[in-house]
C-alpha cells in the first residue's frame, strides 16, 4: 500500500519548521484560524502543483476565499499597515509517502525574492529520501537558495522537475493513479474536489462539483469556422442586396428617362406656341395704337365745343345771383333766420342743462336714500342742502378716526394676548415686572433665582382662591441660594428704586418651620426646598376653617376669604385673588381667561370694523354728493332762460311769415333752371375729358407696351431656334407632334394654357423621378461605400457594375459558404460531437463503475445508486449531437442527413448560439460541458423493508428527500458517493496506489453516530482519510482517528502537537 506518512513545512505562513505524522485515519483539530486549512492546503499545493487547480482554503466555501501562493510564502497577516510578515522568503512543503518498506518524498521549493513578484516554484521527487534528511539549511538559522536546493537535491539523486506538468506526471506514476493523455489528472481532481466538499441542497451540483471531472470541448476551432460560414453566407447575401440595390436605381433611371423624353416634346411644343402668340401680341399692339389716335381726334373737337356753351350758361346764372342777393326782402329774411337760429341753439343748450339737472336730483335723492332740502315754493334748496351735507361730512370724519384709533387699539391688545397665550404654551407665566426683573439681574451676576409661584403646585383647587389671596405678593418671592443671599441683596440695592414691592426670603433663617394640621402650607405641592421651606414658613401657621371657627385660631381663613389675624377679621379684596398664579391650573385658568377675552376683543373688533366700512362708505358717499350740488347750482340759472327764449323765437318766426316773397321767388325759380342746365353740361364736358384721357392712357400704354413686345417677341424666337439648334434628329418627330394637337391659329393660347399644366405635372414627375435617383444613389454611396455618380444620364456605369457583380462575385461567395459550411460541419462532427460523445460515454461509464460499487456497500439499512437522465430541454440537442454521430463522410452534409425540420432547427440554433456569444460564456460553456445535459439523483434503497405491493425493496429519491430530511441524515449519501468515487482509483490494485482522501472541515452537521458509520466505511474500504474540524467536534470524532494532531497558534507562529500525547501528559502531571 502506498500511504502518506509524513508532512514537513517550512516557513508555509506561520508555520517556521514542522514534521507532521499522518496515520491512516489522521485528524487536525484547533481553534479557528490555527492553521488547520494553511495545512490542508499545503498538502494539495505538493499533490496537486497547477495553482489554477487548487482552491485554497476550501472550507470557506466561497469561489475565491482570498489565500494565494505568495500569501503563504510572504505569511500574509492582513494586517494594515503591515499585510506580510515577510519581504521576500522561501517556503518548503514536503510529504513523505511508504510503499511496503520503500519510501520516497515529492514537495515543491517556492521562493520570493525583493526583485520580482513572481513566484519561483522547484518541484522535485526524491527515492529512498525521508522528510527530514532533506537539506534545506546553509546553516543553523539560514535556508539554501533556491538556485542552491536545487543543486544539493541533484547531488542527493532526486529529480528536480523543470515543468509542474512533468512533476505531476511521475508523482502520479508512482501513487500508481497515473493516467494517459488526459489533461489533468483525475484522482487529483477528485481529490482535490473532495477537499472543499459541503454537502449541498442540489444532488446536480454535487455531481458537477464533486462526482465528474471538468471537461469542456474545445469548439474554437469550430466556432472560428462556423464564423467564416457564416461571414461568407453574410458577404453572399450582401452582395444579393447589392445587386438589388442596384436593379431598384436603375428601375428609377428608366422612369427618369421616359419623363425627359415627353418633356422634350412637350417643350418644343410650348416654345413653338410661345413664340407664334408673341408675334400676334405684337401685331395686335400695332393695330390698336392706330384705332385709338382715330378717337383721340374726335373726342378733343367735342370737348372744345361744350366748353364755348357752359361758358355763356355760366354768365347768365352769376346775373340771377346778383339780382337776387341786392333784392332788400332777401336781406330781411337773412338777417332773421340768423338770430331765430341764434336763439334755436340757446334753447336747445337750456333744455339739455334742464334734463342733466333732473337727472343729477335723481342720482343725489338715491344716493343719499332721501330728498334734499326745499324752500316754501317746493323747489330744492341747494345751498342749504349743501351746507347740511357738509356738517353731516365732518362729523363723519370725527367719528371715522375715532373708531379707528380704537380699531388699532383692539388690535394691540389681541397681539399681546396672542403672545401671552403663546409664552404660556411654552410653560412661561406673565408676573409684575418688578420679580421678572430682579430674577434677570440676578442670573446675568450668575446667582440661580426662582419666582416662588414657578415652583409649587396647589393640591386643593377648592381653596386656591384662599391661598391666592392670603400670599398676594408673597406669591412673586424671588428664592435665592441661602449662601447667595448676601450678594442678591447688594444687587437688589441697586436696581432702579421702581423695582419694588419683591420679597427676597432669607431661606436660612426660615428652617425647622413649624406646619400645623390643615394649615395652608399643606396645600402646596412643590420638588424645590426652597419652595418647600418659604411655604412652610409663611403658611405653616395660617389654618383653612369655616366661618364659625375662624376665631378659633391666632391666624385662619376660610374659602371665601375671610381672614382673621391680630384678633381681627378681614376680607380679601377680590382683585387680588382673581388672577391666580401658582401652579399648573393657574395656567391653565389663565389661558382659560385669555382666551375668552380674545373672543370677546375679537368679537368687539368684527362690530367696529363693519361700523369703520359704513362709516367710509357714507364718506365716499358725501364726497361725491357735494360736487354734484355745485354743478345743479350753475344749471339752475340756464334752466331758467328757458321760457324767454321760446318767447323770442315765437316772435321772430311771426315776423318772417308776415314778410311777401313772391318776386324774389320768381328770380330763385329762374335760377335754379339755369344752375340744373349747368350742371348737365358740365358732366358732359367731365364724360367727355374722362373718355379722352381714357384714350390718350390707352395709347400711351400701347406705346410703353411695344418695345417689351417686340423684344419678348425676339427672345421667344431665339429661344425657340436655341431649342432646336444640334436637335434636327427630333424636327419630323416634333413637327408631327405639333400638326397632330394645333389645327388653327385662333386656338393657340388655350392650347398653351393646357400644355402648361400638363408640362408642368411632367416636370414635377421628372424632379420627382431625379429626387428619387439622387436619394437611391445617396443611400447606396452611404450603405456600400461607394462613389456612384447622381446624374441619371449616366446609368450605364451602374448597369456595367450590376453585370460584374452577378457574373463574377456573387458565384464566387457562394463557393466560398459552400467550402466554409462544408468545414464547420466536418469540425462539428468530428471534434464537438464525438469529444462530446466520449466524455457523455466517459461519465455513464463512470457511473456504472460507482454504481458497481455502491451495490457493494450498506450505510446501515441503506444503499445507494447513482441515476442519470437526459435534461427534457438538452433532448433536442443531444439527438442532433446523436444523428450526426451517425452521419458517415461519404453520406452528404449534415443539413443533407438531417430528415426532419425540427433536426435542422436545433442545429441552426446551436450553431447561433456558439457565434452569438462569446467562447467562455455561460451559454456557450453550457453546450460544451457534458455534465450539463442530463439531471441527476441518488435513489437510496431500505435493505431492512419490502413494498407489499411491488415486493421490492423501497427507494427513495435523494433529491426529493432532501426537502425533508434533517442535515446529518441527506449529507451521508454524499460520503458515501465520494468513498466510492475514490475508491475506484485504487480498488483494482490497493497494494500499489495512493489511497489518500482529504476534507477539511468535514462532517459538519451529522451526528455521532452517523459519522462513526461513515468513517468506519471509510476504513472498511482501506482508505487513508485526512480531515480537519473546529475544536467542538474533537470529542465526537477523534474516538475514530488513529492519529490526532493540535494545530496551535501564538501571535505569528504556529505548532502541530500530537494530541493523545498531550492528553497523556497532563493526566500524569496531574497524578
Amino acid at each position: 500500500m502506498i500511504t502518506l506518512k509524513k508532512v514537513r513545512l517550512i516557513q508555509w505562513h506561520s508555520f517556521r519548521d514542522v514534521t507532521i505524522p499522518i496515520g491512516e485515519r489522521t485528524l487536525f483539530v484547533g481553534e479557528n484560524g490555527s492553521g488547520k486549512s494553511t495545512i490542508i492546503d499545503a498538502i494539495q499545493y505538493a499533490l496537486v502543483a497547477q495553482l489554477h487547480k487548487i482552491r485554497f482554503n476550501a472550507a470557506a466555501n466561497e469561489k475565491r476565499s482570498g489565500r494565494s501562493l505568495d500569501g503563504y510564502v510572504l505569511a500574509k497577516t492582513g494586517y494594515e499597515g503591515e499585510e506580510y510578515q515577510r519581504t521576500e522568503g522561501i517556503s518548503h512543503v514536503m510529504l513523505e509517502f511508504e510503499k511496503g518498506e520503500a519510501s520516497f518524498s515529492a514537495g515543491i521549493c517556492a521562493e520570493i525574492t525583493k526583485d520580482t513578484t513572481q513566484v519561483r516554484e522547484l518541484p522535485w521527487i526524491a527515492q529512498g529520501v525521508q522528510v527530514k534528511d532533506i537539506p534545506l539549511f546553509l546553516d543553523s538559522t539560514h535556508l539554501l537558495g533556491s538556485q542552491q536546493f536545487k543543486q544539493r537535491m541533484r547531488d542527493l539523486g532526486a529529480l528536480v522537475f523543470d515543468s509542474k506538468k512533468e512533476y505531476q506526471k511521475e508523482l502520479t506514476h508512482l501513487l500508481g493513479v497515473f493516467r494517459r493523455n488526459v489533461e489533468f489528472n483525475p484522482y487529483l481532481d477528485a481529490l482535490v474536489r473532495s477537499i472543499g466538499f459541503v454537502p449541498m441542497d442540489s444532488v446536480n451540483r454535487f455531481v458537477c462539483d464533486y462526482i465528474l471531472e471538468e471537461r469542456m470541448v474545445d469548439i474554437s476551432d469550430m466556432k472560428s469556422n462556423l464564423q467564416s460560414y457564416k461571414d461568407a453566407e453574410a458577404e453572399a447575401e450582401l452582395t444579393i442586396k447589392n445587386i438589388a440595390a442596384l436593379e431598384d436605381i436603375l428601375a428609377i433611371a428608366r422612369v427618369w428617362q421616359q419623363h425627359n423624353r415627353t418633356i422634350l416634346n412637350q417643350e418644343y411644343l410650348q416654345k413653338r406656341l410661345q413664340m407664334e402668340l408673341e408675334q400676334e401680341r405684337l401685331e395686335e399692339n400695332h393695330k390698336e395704337s392706330q384705332r385709338l389716335e382715330a378717337e383721340e381726334q374726335r373726342k378733343t373737337e367735342e370737348i372744345r365745343r361744350l366748353q364755348e356753351e357752359l361758358e355763356a350758361l355760366r354768365d347768365q346764372v352769376n346775373q340771377l345771383s346778383l339780382s337776387i342777393q341786392t333784392h332788400q326782402v332777401y336781406q330781411l329774411i337773412q338777417d332773421l333766420e340768423r338770430r331765430k337760429n341764434q336763439l334755436v341753439k340757446e334753447l336747445e343748450q337750456a333744455r339739455s342743462n334742464r334734463e342733466r339737472y333732473q337727472t343729477l336730483l335723481s342720482q343725489l335723492e338715491a344716493l343719499l336714500n332721501r330728498p334734499l332740502e326745499r324752500d316754501n315754493a317746493d323747489n330744492v334748496d341747494i345751498d342749504g342742502s349743501a351746507d347740511s351735507l357738509e356738517k353731516e361730512k365732518e362729523t363723519l370724519y370725527r367719528n371715522l378716526s375715532k373708531s379707528q384709533e380704537e380699531r388699532e387699539n383692539l388690535r394691540k391688545d389681541l397681539g399681546d394676548l396672542a403672545r401671552e397665550l403663546e409664552e404660556l404654551e411654552r410653560g412661561l407665566v406673565r408676573y409684575p415686572e418688578g420679580p421678572a426683573e430682579l430674577v434677570s439681574a440676578l442670573k446675568e451676576e450668575g446667582i440661580q433665582a426662582w419666582i416662588f409661584a414657578d415652583l409649587v403646585e396647589v393640591a386643593d383647587s377648592a381653596w386656591q382662591n384662599a391661598l391666592e389671596g392670603w400670599l398676594n405678593t408673597q406669591r412673586f418671592a424671588v428664592l435665592v441660594e441661602q449662601d447667595q443671599f448676601q450678594r442678591a441683596i447688594a444687587i437688589y440695592d441697586r436696581l432702579p428704586r421702581q423695582i419694588g414691592g419683591v420679597p427676597l426670603p432669607n431661606l436660612e433663617r426660615m428652617a425647622q418651620s413649624e406646619v400645623r394640621p390643615h394649615s395652608l402650607a399643606e396645600l402646596v405641592v412643590t420638588d424645590s426646598p426652597f419652595a418647600r421651606r418659604y411655604a412652610d414658613y409663611i403658611l405653616g401657621r395660617v389654618i383653612r376653617t369655616d366661618q364659625e371657627h375662624l376665631k378659633d385660631f391666632d391666624q385662619s381663613i376660610t374659602q371665601t376669604c375671610l381672614t382673621y389675624s391680630g384678633h381681627t377679621v378681614n376680607r380679601i379684596r377680590e382683585a387680588v385673588y382673581s388672577r391666580w398664579y401658582l401652579g399648573k391650573g393657574a395656567r391653565e385658568r389663565r389661558k382659560a381667561e385669555l382666551l375668552a377675552r380674545r373672543k370677546e376683543l375679537q368679537e368687539e373688533l368684527s362690530r367696529l370694523e363693519l361700523s369703520i366700512k359704513l362709516m367710509e362708505q357714507q364718506t365716499e358717499l358725501l364726497k361725491r354728493a357735494l360736487p354734484a350740488l355745485t354743478e345743479m347750482r350753475y344749471l339752475s340759472s340756464s334752466i331758467a332762460t328757458i321760457p324767454e327764449l321760446e318767447r323770442s323765437i315765437t316772435e321772430i318766426s311771426e315776423q318772417m311769415s308776415r314778410v311777401d316773397t313772391s318776386d324774389l321767388e320768381v328770380l330763385r325759380n329762374e335760377l335754379d333752371e339755369r344752375k340744373r342746365t349747368l350742371g348737365s353740361w358740365e358732366a358732359a364736358l367731365s364724360r367727355a375729358q374722362i373718355a379722352l384721357g381714357s384714350i390718350q392712357g390707352r395709347v400711351k400704354t400701347l406705346a410703353e407696351a411695344r418695345p417689351p413686345l417686340e423684344a419678348s417677341a425676339e427672345a421667344r424666337r431665339a429661344k425657340f431656334q436655341a431649342f432646336v439648334a444640334n436637335r434636327e434628329q427630333f424636327l419630323e418627330e416634333w413637327e408631327a407632334y405639333y400638326k397632330e394637337r394645333v389645327h388653327s391659329r385662333e386656338d393657340r393660347q388655350s392650347i398653351l394654357a393646357n400644355y402648361e399644366g400638363s408640362l408642368q405635372g411632367t416636370r414635377n414627375k421628372l424632379q420627382k423621378a431625379l429626387e428619387n435617383y439622387q436619394g437611391a444613389i445617396q443611400k447606396y454611396n452611404h450603405v456600400w461605400n461607394a462613389l456612384l455618380s447622381f446624374l441619371p444620364e449616366e446609368a450605364s456605369e451602374i448597369e456595367a457594375l450590376k453585370k460584374r457583380l452577378e457574373a463574377s462575385e456573387l458565384p464566387l461567395y457562394k463557393e466560398k459558404i459552400s467550402r466554409a459550411r462544408a468545414m464547420a460541419e466536418k469540425q462539428f462532427k468530428e471534434h464537438f460531437v464525438t469529444r462530446l460523445n466520449e466524455y457523455i460515454e466517459e461519465a455513464r461509464e463512470s457511473f456504472r463503475e460507482i454504481n458497481a460499487i455502491l451495490r457493494s456497500l450498506t450505510f446501515g439499512k441503506d444503499q445507494y445508486h447513482f441515476t442519470l437522465e437526459e435534461r427534457n430541454d438538452r433532448k433536442a440537442q443531444l439527438e442532433v449531437i446523436r444523428k450526426a454521430a451517425e452521419i458517415h463522410e461519404n453520406q452528404g452534409s449534415l443539413f443533407d442527413a438531417l430528415i426532419s425540420e425540427g433536426e435542422r432547427e436545433a442545429v441552426e440554433e446551436l450553431f447561433n448560439r456558439i457565434l452569438k456569444n462569446e467562447l467562455d460564456s455561460f451559454e456557450v460553456r453550457q453546450l460544451c460541458d457534458y455534465r450539463t445535459y442530463f439531471t441527476y439523483d441518488i435513489r437510496v434503497r431500505d435493505t431492512s423493508a419490502m413494498d407489499p405491493k411491488t415486493g421490492k425493496v423501497p427507494e427513495l429519491s435523494l433529491s426529493r428527500a432532501l426537502k425533508e430530511k434533517s442535515g446529518g441524515e441527506s449529507q451521508t449519501p454524499y460520503y458515501v458517493a465520494i468513498a466510492a468515487s475514490i475508491y475506484r482509483y485504487y480498488k483494482d490494485d490497493p497494494e500499489n496506489t495512493v489511497r489518500l482522501v482529504v476534507f477539511d472541515e468535514a462532517f459538519n452537521k451529522m451526528d455521532e453516530r452517523r459519522i462513526g458509520v461513515t468513517l468506519e466505511l471509510f476504513q472498511e474500504l482501506g482508505m487513508q482519510i485526512i480531515t480537519a474540524v473546529p475544536s467542538e467536534k474533537l470529542e465526537i470524532i477523534q474516538p475514530y482517528m488513529d492519529t490526532v494532531n493540535l494545530v496551535l497558534r501564538y501571535g505569528n507562529e504556529g505548532w502541530v502537537r500530537d494530541y493523545r500525547a498531550l492528553s497523556t501528559a497532563r493526566v500524569t502531571e496531574a497524578d
